[in-house]
């Protein structure tokens, strides 16, 4: 008796429990990119081009959690060469991280 009770409460307990899943998103991964310049410039993340961004504005990009290199380049408003900045960024799922320049 003690046996058959035991099995019923092993199968009850088998029964009720549920597989726990996970999924990844990108809804409200973004990276903001903010020109503080006057001059604009162009956005590449991974050697590809993501836009152009005029003096005093920004740019909102929604992105997949991951780790990504980055190069900033002025377009105009330069004397001999432009500013270029260059660098890496990591972003989780859900985060919002702001790169400003220049």
């Amino acid at each position: 008796m003690k046996n058959l009770i035991l099995g019923l409460l092993i199968c009850l307990f088998l029964i009720s429990c549920e597989k726990e899943t996970t999924t990844t998103t990108t809804a409200g991964t973004i990276i903001s990119w903010v020109n503080n310049s006057s001059n604009p410039y162009k956005i590449e993340v991974n050697n590809t081009l993501i836009t152009s961004i005029n003096g005093g504005q920004y740019y909102d990009q929604s992105i997949a959690p991951g780790s990504y290199n980055y190069k900033i380049t002025q377009l105009s408003g330069y004397v001999l060469y432009p500013t270029i900045l260059s660098g890496a960024i990591g972003i989780n799922s859900g985060e919002k991280k702001i790169v400003t320049f220049p």
